[in-house]
């Protein structure tokens, strides 16, 4: 009996074992099939995001080259009364208080002979007994009142001397016969009473002054003597005297 028992429990554990194995699997869904005609899907790239522009470093101050003091108050100081301005000399008065101080130079000056009157054509070359030339014929133009850069023929300036003009002859004179004589050239300008002023090489600091007929030779530039010079003979030539 008992081994009848045994045949039959081991017969059941067959069954549920053949149950277990014999049960159909759940349904498992098919993955998708790809087909050519399903597009592929592609994966793009991140989008690379532009560098912007470099941090620029804070500049350091530049250190100023040179240093400016700031402009500092005025200090203030008591005004004194301003002195009274001493008047200022004129040209005619100081000429004319050289004048009288050179008086005696006039004892040194030379007179020569009238050599002629004639007018020359002009152009030609004439010769003169001194030089530079007091007289003798000349051309029939002149050389007009003020200072020349370069001095015009002998033949012009001693038509000048003829009128009444008194003609000077500077190279390097001080600097006070340059003021005075540019002063005295643009002071008297009159057609029969001028001075005319022009260079004359080799005469270093002196001066030479010329009327017709009269000369006088400064070693260098005296301003009495000039205008003593000056004032004696200036308008007063052999074509129509003025003075």
């Amino acid at each position: 009996m008992r081994a009848i028992l045994i045949g039959l429990g081991a017969a059941a554990a067959v069954a549920v074992i053949a149950v277990v194995l014999l049960r159909p699997a759940p349904d498992v869904p098919n993955p998708p099939v790809l087909t050519t005609a399903d597009p592929v899907p592609t994966i793009q790239p991140p989008t690379a995001v532009a560098p912007g522009p470099p941090v620029q470093a804070a500049a350091a101050p530049q250190a100023p080259t040179t240093l400016t003091p700031a402009p500092a108050p005025p200090i203030a100081q008591a005004t004194p009364p301003a002195a009274a301005a001493a008047p200022q000399e004129s040209p005619p008065a100081e000429f004319g208080r050289l004048v009288a101080a050179g008086q005696g130079a006039l004892t040194r000056v030379e007179t020569f002979p009238n050599d002629g009157q004639n007018h020359q054509p002009v152009g030609t070359p004439l010769r003169y007994r001194t030089d530079p030339p007091v007289a003798g014929d000349h051309w029939p133009v002149w050389a007009d009142p003020g200072r020349y850069a370069q001095a015009p023929p002998n033949e012009a300036l001693v038509h000048s001397l003829e009128h009444g003009h008194i003609v000077i002859y500077i190279d390097r004179p001080n600097a006070d016969g340059v003021r005075l004589l540019t002063v005295w050239s643009n002071m008297y300008r009159g057609m029969w009473d001028g001075i005319v002023v022009v260079p004359r090489a080799n005469l270093g600091g002196g001066v030479v002054l010329t009327a017709w007929q009269k000369v006088l030779r400064l070693n260098e530039f005296d301003p009495a003597a000039a205008a003593a010079f000056i004032d004696q003979f200036r308008g007063r030539g052999p074509e129509n005297p003025v003075r």
